[in-house]
């Protein structure tokens, strides 16, 4: 939490979190959403992140920051299915 400097939702849904050392990371399971459109779930984590920051004790070392990327099962099987969808689509010519 200390190397967090700013966090932002974007119009489009977009989460962002810039670093202190000025790295900017998108979190991609927020970004321009349909559901998020309506629902405000990138303004509501925005607000979260932006309390607990406020509660945290400023960080005064100098650590480095990991990124990763994390997988998505249920988006991830989604895509699968309809990839699937489209070939057997394509096979019976549809």
């Amino acid at each position: 939490m200390g190397l967090i400097a700013a966090v932002s939702g974007g119009t489009g849904g977009t989460l962002t979190i810039l670093t202190r050392q000025a790295d900017e990371i998108h979190s991609t399971g927020f970004g321009g959403s349909l559901i998020d459109h309506f629902a405000g779930s990138t303004d509501r984590a925005v607000e979260q992140i932006k309390c607990r920051l406020k509660q945290r004790p400023k960080h005064s070392g100098k650590d480095d920051v990991q990124k990763r990327f994390t997988v998505a099962w249920f988006a991830d099987t989604c895509g699968v299915g309809a990839l699937f969808c489209a070939a057997s689509a394509v096979i019976t010519g549809m």
